[in-house]
């Protein structure tokens, strides 16, 4: 298997997570169906509505959306709530958003992530906003897998690499790059 590596030796991934659609084909696959995701979990102090908390849910996705150029099926949103009580009265009015995806997303689009959260808390929360993180945990391809393959023994990584490379351009462009 080709596998294609970026300028400074690590293997180049520019999109988040990723699962496939494959066709068995003489022991093949067939990546035309792949697609790239995202994976987001809020923490939000509990008490909210369910109202506030599509909101939040939906502006975070469509921030993940424009950021990593990924589709709407392809966005994972999720909150979890945390009681008060198990809280410091500084974290209590604290919204953190933890998106988890491969190495080489650009600062730019993590950056249209960064506003598109707080402006999704702002728009749920109002008032309550309260100071809004964002922490990217990267990780390299050789610790993401999907439909049984770590990522670099996956059939097509070449093409997915190129993919990547792809997207990143996109995220250049929307962020005026």
């Amino acid at each position: 298997m080709q596998m294609s590596h970026n300028h400074s030796g690590f293997l180049y991934d520019t999109d988040g997570l990723f699962c496939v659609t494959v066709e068995l084909q003489n022991n093949t696959m067939d990546w035309k169906g792949m697609r790239f995701m995202s994976i987001a979990i809020a923490y939000i102090p509990e008490g909210y509505t369910p109202e506030q908390k599509q909101i939040l849910i939906q502006g975070t996705k469509k921030a993940c959306m424009e950021g990593f150029g990924v589709t709407e099926d392809h966005s994972f949103v999720s909150i979890q709530e945390i009681k008060k009580d198990n809280m410091d009265a500084q974290t209590a009015h604290m919204k953190s958003l933890f998106v988890y995806t491969t190495f080489g997303k650009t600062p730019e689009g993590k950056n249209l992530i960064c506003k598109g959260f707080d402006e999704a808390c702002q728009q749920a929360f109002g008032s309550d906003k309260g100071r809004t993180i964002v922490i990217f945990k990267e990780h390299g391809n050789e610790n993401a897998g999907s439909n049984g393959f770590l990522r670099p023994f996956a059939p097509g990584y070449a093409d997915y690499v190129k993919r990547q490379e792809e997207m990143a351009a996109k995220a250049r462009e929307k962020a005026g790059r």
